[in-house]
């Protein structure tokens, strides 16, 4: 279950990361669940997700970006890839938390694809397959996931 929060209802070390983190940003709304927590802000005029834990250490930040501004590499990836002729649904850029390369983060882009041709007709949605890939800034694909 999602419950919204005010401000002040958040764990106490949340607000000072997002203010140090995103100056200037616009906090929109929080959310708990039993996950943790969740604060959409638009920050630089994009909206973004930032992503926090139960005990309030921040784990991810999704920020929508358009077709049009994700990295050069990673679309000529993705049009190189199994995924070429794909819709693309959605587009995001992901930062998140890196244990394994000895940084701090790890910045990830993110085509939400799906292979149907006509979303609209029912029976070829039911046939359809709907995956998040991400690739790296260099356009190296680090990752798949299939959506249910």
């Amino acid at each position: 279950m999602t419950i919204n929060l005010s401000i002040a209802q958040m764990q106490p070390n949340i607000l000072p990361y997002l203010k140090t983190r995103y100056p200037g940003a616009k906090i929109d709304k929080i959310k708990q669940d039993k996950n943790g927590y969740t604060a959409g802000m638009t920050n630089n005029g994009k909206k973004c997700s930032v992503y926090f834990n139960r005990q309030g250490s921040w784990l991810r930040t999704e920020t929508n970006l358009k077709w049009k501004t994700m990295p050069a590499a990673t679309k000529v990836s993705l049009n190189r890839s199994q995924y070429a002729g794909w819709q693309v649904l959605d587009t995001k850029e992901e930062e998140i938390a890196s244990t394994e390369t000895g940084r701090q983060t790890d910045t990830l882009y993110m085509f939400e694809v799906n292979n149907g041709s006509s979303l609209g007709d029912m029976r070829a949605l039911a046939q359809t397959s709907d995956k998040k890939i991400y690739f790296n800034a260099a356009g190296k694909l680090v990752k798949e996931e299939k959506i249910n």
